[in-house]
């Protein structure tokens, strides 16, 4: 590994404009402007030649004209259209209509369907590749990954549709939504994509015969690495996406001490569209399929407990994830808990355990708990997992101090 030198040149500006006409349709006028720029390289310390050199500029203006519209005592609408232009972008119009229904004085019902255009910033990469001595390897996963430069973004258009209802009276409330949204043009960051499969970055054979020899004179590992296992690190550009979900919460009080909240999220995460090299045999992003590192199903349970001293309470957690979750886990839960005593008027004490339940703890990634993840080929891809946080203690002592002075 060889010695480098980095060296980071950023700028920004902002420009924002917002106009409010008191009639009966609060109609609101809003421009934004920004621009940014910023460029990085690192340097070979042995003998300042480049290495990576990358180059970044972004200029997003966007105008929105919005009013609200009150129909009747219960129904309100706030249409809004506008329109964004990007640097090398054409000019991306949006359109929503939001509406707020009241029943009853218990009860909120909400809509939303709205289409956004977002312009992609202006986004290039040049110079020569990283050394391919400096690849990553993992011998107990048989991988080896390499950063290689990323592909522009592209414009995302997003549709979406949203209804959600809440009840509430003196001691509960209920609140539900269903979602449903389309997104095409996304850009999957550092997405890890087989060699074999990318047709997006053109490498010399002499480039993966070195990654692939350095397995064993870098990594020290005695099994041989496949070239299929060689994995390019890199943005990927072009992708559609579709989400549908339901949110659920519930929190009552039960008397003047306990109060239990209850929140359960299903989210549907679909790759519609691949990018350019992920859908290959060797690569978990599968259309139609889930998409890796996204989970079904979130739970999470909250207690507080009030002492009737008025000083003392007591907050318990618990937080589910389903399979599938960002850290490549089995399903797990994490208990956590906090007791905050009141000592006086301007101090109080805090005591926090998190992860109380030593759920997957670890000092650093490894294959040890690791789910494998489907192919393309119904083959398992083993990708080391991220242990969740060890379990800690927090003593907090708050005190508030004031100083006044009078003449």
């Amino acid at each position: 590994m060889f010695p480098l030198a980095d060296s980071v040149k950023a700028s920004a500006a902002s420009l924002s404009i917002s106009a409010s006409l008191t009639d009966r349709r609060a109609t609101t006028i809003f421009y934004t402007q920004s621009t940014g720029a910023s460029s990085s390289q690192s340097l070979d310390g042995t003998d300042a030649s480049t290495v990576e050199q990358r180059r970044y500029s972004a200029q997003v203006s966007s105008l929105q004209l919005g009013q609200e519209w009150s129909l009747s005592k219960k129904l309100t609408l706030k249409p809004t259209i506008g329109v964004q232009h990007g640097s090398g972008s054409a000019f991306l119009p949006s359109a929503r209509v939001a509406a707020t229904f009241k029943p009853s004085d218990r009860d909120v019902v909400s809509l939303l369907a709205a289409h956004e255009g977002n312009p992609a910033s202006s986004n290039s990469e040049v110079g020569t590749l990283a050394d391919p001595h400096t690849a990553t390897y993992d011998c107990s996963t048989g991988t080896a990954l390499i950063g290689t430069p990323n592909q522009r973004p592209n414009d995302v258009n997003a549709s979406r549709f949203q209804a959600g209802w809440t009840h509430t009276t003196e001691r509960q409330s209920v609140s539900a939504a269903v979602y449903d949204e389309r997104y095409t043009g996304v850009t999957l960051t550092q997405a890890s994509v087989s060699a074999l499969n990318d047709t997006s970055t053109a490498l010399p054979p002499s480039y993966l015969a070195t990654v692939v020899a350095g397995f064993d004179s870098i990594g020290h590992c005695s099994r041989p690495l496949s070239l299929d296992r060689v994995f390019l690190v890199h943005d990927v550009s072009g992708l559609a996406l579709h989400y549908r979900g339901l949110n659920i919460a519930f929190a009552h009080t039960f008397g003047p001490t306990l109060t239990m909240q209850l929140r359960y999220d299903l989210q549907s995460s679909v790759l519609a569209k691949a990018g350019s090299g992920l859908g290959g045999t060797s690569s978990p992003y599968i259309e139609g399929a889930q998409i890796p590192g996204e989970p079904l199903h979130r739970i999470g349970l909250t207690a507080s407990y009030a002492f009737r001293d008025a000083k003392t309470e007591m907050v318990a957690n618990a937080q589910y994830v389903s399979g599938n979750n960002a850290n490549r886990l089995p399903a797990y839960t994490v208990v956590s808990a906090a007791l905050e005593r009141r000592l006086s008027g301007a101090a109080s004490l805090d005591i926090v355990g998190t992860n109380i339940g030593h759920r997957y703890v670890g000092l650093f990634s490894s294959n040890r708990y690791a789910v494998p993840l489907a192919t393309g080929a119904g083959l398992p891809l083993l990708l080391n997992a991220a242990p969740l946080t060890q379990p800690e203690i927090f003593v907090r002592l708050n005190v508030k101090m004031a100083h006044a002075s009078g003449f």
